[in-house]
């Protein structure tokens, strides 16, 4: 009996411990790093281009994304967003 309340203990303590991790992980800043930024270019003439993005949040369980669709002028035509 005692060994069994040892174990729930420590697997307590584990859970916690990760936790305590996972709290700090996701309250820390983001570090953005822009060194491989990359610039939207025009699609030749006569094309469109559509752009997409997503982005997911795992731990709220949420998620969004955005499409863009430009002329060669890069002129706005239409976005979708969710």
């Amino acid at each position: 009996m005692e060994l069994m309340a040892a174990q729930e203990t420590l697997c307590l303590e584990r859970i916690a411990l990760t936790l305590a991790t996972l709290f700090d992980w996701v309250n820390q800043p983001a570090e953005a790093d822009y060194s491989n930024s990359v610039c939207w270019t025009r699609p030749e003439r006569e094309w469109i281009k559509c752009n997409i993005d997503a982005t997911m949040n795992k731990v709220q369980g949420a998620s969004s994304f955005a499409v863009v669709i430009r002329d060669h002028t890069g002129a706005f035509i239409q976005a979708v967003s969710d």
